[in-house]
């Protein structure tokens, strides 16, 4: 039995890809459009027992375990003091942990948002909000993946001067680091670095060792960003949505059809969190 409702038969008015197979399927083509997941098929590719490649909400999973804690804080306080407890849990700000999953899946919303129209038109496909299968909890907030290659995207909703400086001297070994609100915060710039070895790697599994890889860390936030120029630390590039889609707009050596294939490779092997 079916676990989907019935798909729609229709010509496509815009290129798309299978969700099964990954084929890429042009403008006029004859596909199955599928309500429930919002995904395009073959006629002859079936949706039940498959893997889908769905383009992903941003900030899903952060927003999600957001609400898990703040349940766990009502649940809480309920047990001790029961509806007033829950009262006080809703109008007292929760601790700050708990604050950032909803400030950090509200910054990658946003920024996903904003990737969506400023890529419309063009051939850059994205995925948000993907799990990293072998990393236990780990994701990577976008994906964007067009003519000219894969772009890696680390979201940050962070606030405060960010900077790329070097420090060090007199008595200490000089270095470059990533400087938000004055401080040390490289080590975000190694986790995109990390994150860009993953796609690498999956890339290089399925035969496909040329393909363009690039991070960004991208701020949602970009009243701290310098007014000139486009920092970068260790080949990661440092900024906000524009300059981002920018870089995801790339110029390359692939075809529209080979940008739907390796978007569904990708969404198969780090699929929604």
């Amino acid at each position: 039995m079916s676990t989907y409702a019935p798909a729609k038969r229709l010509r496509l008015r815009r290129a798309d890809v299978c969700a099964v197979c990954g084929r890429g399927l042009d403008v006029g083509v004859e596909a199955l459009w599928h309500r429930g997941p919002r995904v395009v098929t073959c006629v002859g590719c079936d949706l039940d027992g498959a893997t889908v490649v769905v383009a992903g909400e941003p900030g899903a999973s952060a927003l999600r375990e957001y609400g898990r804690r703040q349940m766990r804080r009502e649940d809480d306080a309920r047990e001790k003091l029961g509806r007033v407890g829950v009262t006080l849990a809703r109008v007292i700000a929760p601790p700050a942990t708990t604050q950032a999953w909803k400030r950090g899946g509200e910054g990658e919303r946003r920024v996903g948002a904003r990737l969506e129209k400023l890529l419309a038109g063009t051939e850059v496909r994205l995925l948000h909000d993907r799990l990293v299968p072998s990393a236990g909890r780990q994701n990577i907030d976008h994906i964007a993946v067009g003519p000219g290659g894969v772009t890696v995207i680390d979201t940050k909703n962070y606030r405060g001067k960010v900077r790329v400086q070097r420090v060090g001297g007199l008595f200490a070994p000089q270095r470059t680091i990533l400087s938000i609100k004055g401080r040390d915060q490289t080590k975000l710039v190694t986790s995109v670095q990390n994150q860009v070895e993953l796609l690498r790697s999956a890339l290089a599994a399925a035969g496909e060792r040329d393909v363009d890889v690039r991070g960004v860390l991208c701020f949602a936030n970009v009243d701290g960003l310098p007014l000139l120029g486009h920092p970068t630390l260790n080949g990661i590039l440092i900024d906000g949505a524009r300059a981002t889609a920018k870089l995801a707009r790339r110029p390359g050596p692939l075809s529209g059809e080979r940008v739907q294939q390796h978007w569904a490779l990708i969404g198969k092997t780090f699929p929604p969190a």
